[in-house]
């Protein structure tokens, strides 16, 4: 059975924050500019990141959720 790790992106208008969630329970998170969300996008694909889901803030404001994950290494 295939095991997963998971990453979770933010999108506001003026920055994404980026979030990895490590199997041990501790995360890291980065920010980058909006205007380089679509090269930070590419190199999440890069990195094996798959986009598994994409929501739009229950809120109401302009914030996206980008939901990713990959297989861990076995």
């Amino acid at each position: 059975m295939t095991k997963w790790e998971y990453c979770e992106a933010i999108w506001q208008p003026h920055q994404v924050v980026v979030t990895f969630f490590r199997t041990d329970g501790h995360h890291t998170a980065q920010t980058v500019d909006a205007v380089s969300w679509p090269m930070a996008m590419a190199r999440l694909g890069r990195d094996g990141w798959e986009l598994a889901s994409l929501a739009v803030s229950p809120t109401g404001i302009h914030e996206y959720f980008f939901y990713f994950k990959r297989p861990l290494p076995q």
